[in-house]
């Protein structure tokens, strides 16, 4: 898996197309319609069921990630981001948390629009503009925001739904921090191996 499958990722890249697209949609819809209930209680519902078909392919397929590493950080991500979609799933009166959750996946449907019009630079510089914004400022102020709406809720720090709606998007704020520098990792040039 050190060198990946090129034709694994194509096609984990075209799912991905297809199926966070209407992650996309849903949380565009939920916004639009002041997080109403039953769209964010849809969204949560997608998002799980993506999350665990996702998890079966990669761990089907796991070559269609590049390295053991992302691989690792993918399943590790796809454990975290189903514990914290369960909240809203179970507790319906939170389902507006959600959508604040699935916003990045705008950040997402880019990375893989890139992969496959790679001629575009304007999906490629939309791509980091957005990983910047959401990826980068927007998940660190989700977990203050769900700090304060999940205690005025009645959950009290690092108890079990404090970790599942806090604790997960700070795991996935430093999972975010890992990939960008995987990334600015495989942007600056390699340097010769020695003899």
């Amino acid at each position: 898996m050190a060198s990946g499958s090129k034709q694994a990722a194509a096609v984990h890249g075209r799912f991905n197309l297809f199926a966070i697209t209407p992650l996309v949609v849903l949380t565009i819809v939920a916004y639009a319609t002041s997080k109403q209930q039953s769209v964010c209680l849809s969204l949560s519902y997608a998002t799980a069921a993506h999350i665990a078909i996702d998890t079966v392919w990669n761990l089907v397929v796991p070559q269609c990630q590049p390295t053991y590493f992302r691989w690792s950080t993918v399943m590790l991500h796809h454990l975290v981001t189903f514990w914290l979609v369960l909240h809203p799933c179970m507790h319906v009166e939170n389902a507006d948390m959600t959508p604040a959750c699935t916003i990045v996946e705008i950040n997402t449907l880019l990375l893989t629009a890139s992969r496959h019009f790679k001629k575009s630079k304007a999906i490629t510089y939309s791509f980091y503009v957005t990983w910047v914004t959401m990826r980068l400022m927007w998940y660190p102020y989700i977990a203050f925001d769900h700090h304060a709406r999940i205690t005025q809720w009645g959950a009290t720090m690092y108890d079990y739904s404090w970790m599942q709606t806090v604790g997960t998007v700070i795991v996935l704020c430093v999972l975010n921090v890992l990939w960008t520098y995987e990334v600015i990792k495989s942007l600056l040039p390699k340097k010769p191996k020695d003899k």
